[in-house]
């Protein structure tokens, strides 16, 4: 093989190369422009239309987000600007106060830093560390209220003793009530019992009665079953012929006999 030849076999290879790399460019390119092509333009627009609504709510949510901030923070200052002016306005009355009712000259011990040091030293003699100045008052308010516990445990303690007689009261009464029944109970017992008693000897009696009369009509019944056993078992109510002869003389006849047998004799 030449080196013509060669050359010519690698430049039409190279051309099959170029040749399908063009064939799929142009493949890719129908494929992009059919897929444009297919595109549908309603949808398309739907969804944009859709995506600017969800900006829209997005927007308006951010906005009365913002307003509710805005709301919310000037709430806050207006809560702490009362606080800030009521802590000032305590001070000042605390500061009323101190001044009115808790001066230099009112003070239980002396104050050194005072410039005044005679008035520190009239208002330390005042009175001594523990003294009570108020003695006499807080005496004469526990005596009253001394006084009026006493007034009212006597007001208790009779209160107290007249439920408890109020109830030993009820509690009688309420025994009395309950042996007059028990004693209304145990008379109509007592009268039931006599009464069952009375019904229970009377049908005794009736019974007995009744046992003795039977037996006697048994015992009569007997005695009459046995009298007609009797009599006709016995020989002088037979009808046998020679019995109505004499037993010593049998020429001679009975001229007694029972009734039952006249006709039989007639007959023979």
């Amino acid at each position: 093989m030449t080196t013509t030849n060669l050359l010519t076999e690698l430049d039409i290879k190279e051309h099959g190369v170029i040749e399908r790399w063009r064939y799929l460019q142009k493949s890719k390119e129908a494929k992009l422009k059919s897929k444009h092509s297919s595109i549908d333009q309603a949808t398309l627009a739907q969804q944009i239309h859709d995506k600017n609504l969800r900006n829209k709510h997005e927007q308006t949510l951010s906005n009365a987000y913002a307003c509710d901030q805005t709301k919310h923070d000037a709430i806050v200052q207006l809560l702490s600007n009362r606080q800030e002016h009521d802590r000032r306005r305590l001070a000042e009355d605390l500061n009323v106060f101190r001044a009115k009712y808790q001066q230099a000259t009112d003070a239980r011990e002396s104050d050194l830093n005072l410039n005044d040091i005679t008035q520190s030293i009239n208002s330390s003699c005042l009175y001594f560390d523990g003294e009570d100045r108020n003695k006499p008052d807080r005496e004469r308010k526990q005596k009253n209220q001394m006084t009026r516990w006493i007034v009212e445990q006597c007001r208790q303690k009779c209160l107290e003793i007249e439920e408890q007689r109020m109830t030993d009261r009820a509690y009688d009464y309420n025994q009395l009530a309950v042996v007059d029944h028990l004693k209304t109970l145990e008379a109509i017992q007592m009268k039931r019992r006599r009464q069952l008693s009375n019904n229970i000897k009377a049908f005794n009696q009736a019974e007995q009665k009744q046992c003795q009369r039977r037996v006697r009509e048994t015992m009569e019944y007997e005695d009459k079953k046995q009298e007609i056993t009797n009599m006709l078992t016995e020989e002088i109510l037979t009808e046998k012929k020679y019995l109505s002869k004499f037993q010593f003389s049998t020429q001679h006849r009975l001229l007694i006999r029972p009734k039952d047998m006249s006709s039989s004799s007639s007959t023979r």
